[in-house]
């Protein structure tokens, strides 16, 4: 496959041309991939060069293409004036320069510390909530019940 070869157009259908190549072998090209460079038509007896795009040996079936054959020279020519550009620009030689996140920021940093200064003692009062028995709860509440009945009489 990609190997270009020389054929010979014998017959031209309303679907493609067969086209004979070396030593008998026949072949097929799509009127898709009949396109000449100069977009003029193809005639029986012309030889021109074929890309072979399809090659199955079960089926017996080789299919060719003349329009690849000039096209990727097309594309390939544009291809390598923008590679030789690029050879030829000189290189910038930028600082590289760090990143800088938001951790690197002092300000921000002291702001972190501050805040977790501020949410540790809330942290602790919340452990030691956690921390007192289920029965010294109630027991509390009964004892600010009486004094509060005490205040009243």
């Amino acid at each position: 496959m990609d190997t270009i070869v020389d054929g010979k157009v014998v017959e031209l259908t309303d679907k493609g041309a067969v086209v004979s190549l070396e030593d008998g072998v026949e072949a097929f090209c799509t009127t898709r991939h009949l396109q000449k460079e100069d977009k003029s038509p193809v005639a029986v007896g012309d030889t021109l060069s074929f890309k072979v795009i399809e090659f199955n040996r079960d089926a017996k079936r080789i299919l060719v293409s003349h329009l690849r054959t000039w096209e990727e020279r097309k594309e390939a020519a544009p291809k390598a004036a923008k590679k030789a550009a690029k050879a030829e620009e000189p290189a910038l030689d930028l600082p590289k320069v760090e990143k800088t996140t938001l951790g690197d920021l002092s300000a921000l940093a002291e702001l972190k510390a501050s805040l977790e200064a501020e949410a540790k003692p809330a942290k602790a009062a919340k452990a030691a909530k956690a921390e007192e028995p289920a029965e010294e709860k109630p027991a509390k509440k009964a004892a600010a019940k009486k004094t509060a009945k005490k205040e009243e009489e």
